[in-house]
């Protein structure tokens, strides 16, 4: 049996092609598996993702709700501040009010000075005008140390 050239470049080219489709087998087979990996490399990593999300997400509902608490505290600040300034004009009207009373003021020159009512300018006066009238009466009343021993060095 004599083998023709044409049968054997028939089987060369059968025994290419086949070499040919395994290492096309192979190349596949390894392309899966790395497709394969990466595929679980990624799920992976979009499983870590989704965790971190949702830890920034659980955060983010905290710091809101941390953020709302602040917002509130800072507003009634905020109102304690404007009324211990409006206090505190209030009461430097009425330590002006009461050393005016303590002088002398009447009632239309409180009102005119510390912007009070004719109401408030009475009470000032009938409260700390008294205190004035009362301590200088009491110094009229009561005899200083140096008029006393005048006296003394008069009686001797």
């Amino acid at each position: 049996m004599i083998i023709t050239v044409t049968e054997i470049a028939a089987i060369v080219v059968a025994i290419l092609f086949a070499g040919l489709w395994g290492g096309c087998l192979i190349i596949m087979r390894r392309q899966s598996q790395t497709m394969a990996s990466q595929a679980r490399q990624q799920r992976e990593e979009i499983d870590g993702l989704r965790s971190q999300i949702e830890v920034i997400g659980s955060g983010s509902v905290g710091m809101g709700k941390r953020l709302d608490k602040l917002g509130r505290d800072l507003s009634w600040l905020q109102e304690q501040v404007q009324q211990l300034s409006m206090s505190r004009e209030a009461q430097v009207s009425y330590d002006s009010a009461i050393r005016l009373a303590e002088n002398g003021a009447g009632v239309e020159g409180l009102m005119q000075n510390c912007q009070m009512t004719e109401a408030e300018a009475e009470l000032v006066l009938k409260m700390h005008a008294s205190r004035s009238r009362l301590k200088s009466d009491q110094d009229k009343q009561t005899p200083s140390l140096y008029s006393l021993a005048n006296r003394l060095e008069e009686i001797q």
